[in-house]
């Protein structure tokens, strides 16, 4: 059996949000995009990061996950664009949040400190519910 060596210029850098689109069978039970999976796989890991009290609303065509507590504290912008692991979840889990940005057309979150637009330029309901929470997570259901 012939080996074969890899060098540097073996490593390909892949882009995370094209990776997860590319291969949405490994994210989705069904295979394919599923609002309703983003959503939970968010709002467990809100739970998994010390939330007490996290709710799912669809209103207006959006998916908002709201929580009393801000489990993307000091990890927001890995949430978001990274397939990183959760370290207090384990070393197999991933953050659904990227799931969002690959896959729905419109993403925001928002913090008692305002609210970010993370991909398109609408926030849906986001502005009705903003300052009551400690973190908000919300997606336009359509997909892209």
């Amino acid at each position: 059996m012939a080996s074969h060596e890899y060098s540097a210029d073996d490593i390909q850098i892949v882009d995370a949000i094209d990776s997860v689109r590319a291969r949405p069978a490994m994210y989705f039970k069904g295979g394919v995009y599923d609002p309703i999976e983003i959503a939970t796989w968010i709002a467990g890991e809100a739970l998994m990061l010390g939330a007490q009290s996290v709710r799912i609303e669809f209103k207006e065509g959006w998916f908002l996950i709201i929580a009393d507590h801000d489990w993307l504290a000091g990890r927001e912008s890995q949430a978001f664009t990274t397939l990183a692991h959760i370290p207090e979840v384990g070393q197999n889990s991933r953050y659904g949040e990227i799931l969002a940005v690959a896959f729905c057309r419109n993403v925001a979150t928002s913090t008692p400190h305002g609210i970010r637009s993370i991909k398109g330029e609408d926030i849906g309901p986001l502005a009705s519910f903003a300052a009551s929470q400690e973190r908000i997570v919300a997606f336009d259901a359509a997909p892209e």
